[in-house]
């Protein structure tokens, strides 16, 4: 019960710092709270899960191959221990999105449905390479993502993937705490106790990419300008989901103040 309580009121310091966060960017739903067709249309990573009236912004890289599962076995899709079809493509076949509906039917399901988002930090296992041959160094990545010289869903900023100052999610997710916050969210939001979150795939080794050994192992590549084009390219989503810069990778000697003192504000 205890850890349930402290979820909950861990979720509620997560909305608020959200709403804040689009209050100081002065965005803001409309005042009827329908999206239009538009913005609908943008919200290409929620599926509409209506046997459990969710609906699920998925982010990559934080577990939405596992949730797309759950959900797919809950349908009698897949089974539990499927390895091997493309639960994205399982998936996208499954369930549509809010754009795929009529606008009157979405904007009443984003407004009765619970409204679910899975929040990512960055991986830098996944940065490393174009092919084989000839990767890219961390520095060219990190050049190439700021210049946004081709969409992709694993490092689009996560503000553009689920609109959060749109839509009013009841639940938010984090890498940082990913099983606690499952359970609680099937807990709450699903009536059915037999809707597990899935174990990890024992065949994927596990990793320690996010240690301040392999930040500062990664980022002493990066020139300063890049670091500050880095930070500016970010600080929405790190404004908007209570993040700060690292400290094993924080640059006390550049000129971010600004964006520092605004981001030490959520800590």
């Amino acid at each position: 019960m205890g850890l349930h309580v402290d979820v909950l009121n861990r979720q509620k310091v997560r909305k608020t710092v959200l709403r804040k966060a689009c209050s100081e960017f002065n965005i803001h739903p409309s005042r009827d709270r329908k999206l239009t067709k538009k913005a609908l249309a943008s919200l290409q990573h929620t599926l509409v899960i209506n046997k459990y009236r969710l609906l699920y912004c998925y982010v990559p890289k934080v577990g939405c191959t596992s949730w797309k599962q759950l959900f797919l076995v809950a349908y009698g899709i897949v089974d539990i221990k499927e390895r091997q079809k493309s639960m994205h493509k399982e998936s996208n076949s499954a369930f549509k999105t809010p754009g795929q509906l009529e606008q009157t039917e979405a904007n009443q399901k984003l407004q009765d449905y619970n409204n679910f988002l899975g929040l990512s930090k960055t991986d830098p296992k996944y940065l490393k390479g174009r092919n084989k041959t000839q990767p890219y160094s961390f520095l060219e990545f990190v050049r190439f993502v700021i210049a946004q010289k081709t969409e992709n869903d694993h490092w689009t900023v996560q503000y553009e993937l689920c609109h959060p100052c749109l839509v009013e999610y009841d639940f938010i997710r984090k890498y940082e705490t990913v099983q606690e916050d499952a359970e609680t969210f099937l807990r709450s939001a699903t009536n059915d106790s037999l809707l597990k979150y899935p174990d990890t795939d024992p065949a994927k080794p596990i990793t320690n990419n996010s240690s301040d050994e392999n930040m500062v192992k990664y980022y002493r590549t990066i020139p300063n300008d890049v670091f500050k084009s880095l930070i500016s390219f970010f600080y929405r989503d790190l404004r908007l989901f209570g993040y700060s810069i690292p400290d094993a990778i924080k640059r006390p000697h550049l000129r971010l103040s600004k964006l520092q003192l605004k981001l030490k504000e959520l800590e």
